[in-house]
Formats: structure tokens, sequence, C-alpha cells
């Protein structure tokens, strides 16, 4: 049922920054703010920054106090984070309609809303996992984070499509195609030394490379389309590793920045329907903010990490 009552704000708190969807009378508000990783940084500071924008942004569009707050955060599955977290923002806010669970669960529940068992979602944004559910428990195979080479994920593509990138320059032979490509990103990356300078910088994020590679590799570009090829198989180990494990799923959602390219969405489609064909693959939810905004009531799995 979507929610008209106050101020409802959603957040998608990711691996590479967050959203805030503030949704009142039946209109959507949103901002961007940054990773909200709950085990990167104390609870409590975590609370704090949340509660920072939401009071800036409210103060700034005119909105009330909010009446609901229900957020997804990366590094809240584990019970003892999510319900640190909630307690500690239901106590800044002097408010109970606060719900807080793991980003893998907010997009579960954000594709199959009230289905649960036989469903699956395969998530390839900044990191990558397949989250699956059996008996009402959600599991996952993959999503081990930037400490291994986590295939299927916009970080460990853009890491790949980087390492060729520094090879091609060295040996003098990054096409024209190629360059002009970077530049409408603005990426002028003429001398080793201007890549030195973006692979060093500190706020360089692997993951914003992953669209030019998929975008290039769509245009049959050699190099990039072998490593595209080769997250795309990467992906496909995932469901074999839940198939071996005697988990079976009927229906899958694809979710996350890397399916907005259509070339690697249809070539994953392929896959899973050459190998799966009693896979049904929907199209996904891909706004997970603002569901949790509009949305109350929806059932969130146990994760089983």
């Amino acid at each position: 049922m979507t929610n008209n009552e106050g101020l409802s704000v959603g957040i998608d708190g990711g691996g590479s920054g967050s959203r805030f969807v503030f949704w009142y009378k039946n209109k959507a508000y949103d901002t961007i703010g940054p990773i909200l990783q709950a085990r990167l940084k104390p609870i409590d500071e975590t609370a704090a920054l949340i509660a920072q924008i939401i009071a800036h942004f409210s103060d700034r569009h005119q909105l009330p106090q909010p009446a609901r707050i229900t957020a997804g955060i990366a590094g809240a599955a584990a019970p003892d984070v999510s319900e640190a977290l909630q307690t500690a923002l239901q106590n800044i806010f002097a408010l109970e309609g606060v719900r807080v669970m793991s980003d893998i669960a907010a997009c579960f529940a954000s594709n199959f809303r009230d289905e649960t068992d036989g469903c699956a979602v395969v998530i390839c944004g900044t990191g990558s996992v397949l989250v699956y559910c059996r008996e009402g428990v959600l599991k996952v195979a993959g999503g081990f984070g930037p400490a291994l080479n986590e295939y299927g994920s916009g970080r460990q593509l853009g890491r790949d499509f980087m390492t060729c990138l520094m090879s091609c320059m060295e040996k003098e032979q990054v096409s024209p195609e190629v360059k002009l490509i970077l530049e409408k990103e603005g990426l002028f990356l003429n001398t080793r030394i201007d890549a030195l300078k973006l692979l060093y910088s500190s706020n360089f994020n692997p993951a914003s490379l992953a669209p030019v590679c998929l975008q290039l590799a769509s245009t049959g570009h050699t190099s990039c389309r072998k490593i595209a090829e080769y997250h795309i198989e990467s992906l496909m180990s995932l469901f074999e590793a839940a198939f071996k494990a005697k988990n079976t799923f009927r229906q899958v959602a694809l979710h996350g920045g890397l399916f907005k390219n259509e070339w690697f969405q249809e070539r994953l489609k392929l896959e899973v329907s050459m190998q799966y064909p009693s896979i049904t693959i929907k199209n996904s939810y891909q706004d997970t903010a603002r569901f949790l905004a509009m949305e109350k009531g929806f059932k969130v799995p146990v994760v089983c990490l």
C-alpha cells in the first residue's frame, strides 16, 4: 500500500554512495548522500550523519519532521548492526517508525514485494551479489566486497578496464575511439602521469569506469568485450554455486547500474536462458530508495550470510 501519511523517508545506502527519497503529500523529493556502510563508522556517527542529511534537506524544502524512516544500508545485514542503527535513529528522531535493513534485503523487497521463495536478484552495482530466497531466508552467492576480485561488479570491471587501458598507453595503442569516450566522461588521460593522478586521487572510484568499458564492449571493442564477457561468465558461476547448494529459483530480477547498459543486460539474459531455461527474468524495480519511502508493511526476509 502506498504511504500518504506524513513525511516518509527512504534511504538506499550502497557501496558508492547513498540516495534519500522524501515522500510527502504524493510528491517525491530526492537527494544524494555519502557512503553509509554501517560497518565503516561507529553506529552513532552513521545515525547522526543520516539525521543531519534529513534535517538539512527538510529545512531547505520546508518539509515536516519524518513520520517514517526506512533504510537499506550496506553492512547492516547482521541483526546487531541493523538493530543498533535503528535504535540510534529512533532516539534521535523520537520516532518509533524507523526500520533498518541491509541494502540487499531492501533491493530484494523492492523487486519482490510480497513474494519470497523461488525469487532471486542479481545485483551489479559497485559490488556484485546473487541474492535468493529459500524458506523465507535470504541467502547470497558472491558479494565478498573489495578485498577479493568481485567479478560482475562495477568496481572490478572498472579495475580491469583501467589495467587494459594502462597497458595500451604503455604501447601507445589507445585508439581515438577510446580517447573520445574517455574525454566525454571528463577523463583526459594523455600520459602515464595523467593516469596515475587519476588512480591515486582520493576520490577515484574504479566503478565509475565500468560504464565506459561496457559502452565500448557494446560497440565491439575487442579488449573491452573480452573483459565484459569474462565478468558475465563469473556471474553465471554464482548461479552454479546456488544450484549446487540445492537452491532453485523461478524468477530473477537484474538490478544495479551495470544493467543500464542494454548490451550487458541482454548478454546475461541470454546466458541465463541458455543454462537455466526454467528461470524467468523480470524487469527490475531500480529505485530502491523510492520504494522504501512509498511502501510500508512489506516483507523483509532474514539474511543468512
